[in-house]
């Protein structure tokens, strides 16, 4: 059975250039959460069963106070959905990945109140720029679909790797990580922003997972083998070897 999940990380991986730096605090960071515009509210994103009925939670950032039920009471009382896999927020609109459900639920942010359901074939993550949304989708062949973040309607789709998860614009691309989902696969994917097509596909190794960039414009990714550090041009590894307690990274 799949948890509910609000992991919060004692330490953080460091970003800079791709070199290895010391850290320099104790800030925790979260997984699987997302802070509102204004920074008042948290969400969380709570899976449930597979199967069953997943939900959103809404922490007062000011109040540590907790909500559950608001967007049932908002709707209905219908529930969000099966498997929230996943949360994007832009400005005052949400985005639910529902995997388990097969789509994607838009709603208000301020009232949470549902205005669409965007039907998607085993969705796992979403980024967004200016009017279009960018959503990962597949357990085995994947592909990225593109939402006009205006009529919430799939303007696009292109092929990646198996399995793609995370993904991160840089510039005038877009980077998808594909993990091999319930097959294999050991690439990400670079799209071309402009013409919505897959420039190349990277070998950087096993399953990677995850990706963020930092203020240099490096890219961070993890893996089942290690941290790569992408320049744009080469790849920097660390593992144990470099002073990581595990090869093996799900997060950063």
């Amino acid at each position: 059975m799949k948890k509910s999940i609000l992991i919060l990380f004692a330490g953080t991986f460091f970003l800079g250039s791709c070199t290895k730096e010391k850290d320099n605090d104790d800030n925790s960071t979260c997984n699987d959460c997302i802070t509102s515009i204004d920074d008042s509210f948290l969400y969380v994103s709570n899976e449930g069963p597979f199967g069953g009925t997943g939900s959103i939670s809404k922490i007062n950032l000011s109040t540590n106070s907790i909500e559950n039920a608001f967007y049932a009471d908002a709707n209905n009382d219908i529930p969000i959905g099966s498997v929230v896999q996943s949360l994007h927020l832009i400005e005052d609109r949400g985005y639910a990945i529902l995997n388990g459900g097969n789509e994607v639920a838009a709603f208000n942010v301020n009232s949470f109140e549902n205005n669409t359901i965007i039907s998607i074939n085993y969705p796992r993550y979403m980024t967004s720029l200016n009017n279009d949304g960018f959503i990962t989708s597949g357990n085995y062949a994947g592909k990225v679909y593109r939402i006009d973040l205006i009529t919430n309607m799939i303007t696009d789709s292109v092929e990646v790797g198996y399995g793609p998860e995370q993904l991160l614009i840089s510039g005038e691309q877009l980077i998808v990580t594909n993990s091999g989902g319930w097959g294999s696969d050991s690439t990400i994917s670079i799209i071309n922003l402009a013409t919505f097509e897959v420039d190349t596909n990277i070998i950087i190794g096993s399953k990677p997972t995850d990706l963020v960039g930092d203020k240099n414009g490096m890219i961070w990714l993890g893996t089942y083998g290690d941290v790569m550090c992408y320049d744009g041009i080469s790849l920097t590894h660390y593992t144990k070897k470099e002073g990581l307690s595990s090869n093996k990274i799900r997060s950063i």
